[in-house]
């Protein structure tokens, strides 16, 4: 055993939290440039959906009002809206 463990208290696995080792070295390091790598950050730190769900709102009502929005495009965002609504309700409330 190192300094500070116990017998009772065993070592934990993972990184600490808020590591930002993924983030600086990690897979998406080279794909992302630095303003991505920040808004993954803090994207990473969002524990709800409202922000989406409030988002894909003001979306679907911006594509009803383009009298040439396709239904099919009209549909899809609906069923992203009502996904987003089930899955907000989900983590909320179990």
């Amino acid at each position: 055993m190192t300094n500070g463990e116990t017998e009772s208290s065993p070592r934990k696995r993972g990184a600490p939290l808020a590591n930002q080792n993924a983030r600086k070295h990690g897979f998406y390091s080279a794909a992302l440039s630095p303003q991505e790598q920040e808004a993954l950050l803090d994207a990473a730190t969002i524990k709800d959906l409202q922000s989406e769900i409030a988002l894909m709102r003001v979306k679907l009502m911006d594509l009803v009002s383009y009298p040439d929005t396709s239904t099919e495009l009209l549909l899809q965002a609906v069923r992203t809206l009502t996904r987003l609504v089930d899955v907000q309700h989900k983590v909320t409330f179990h």
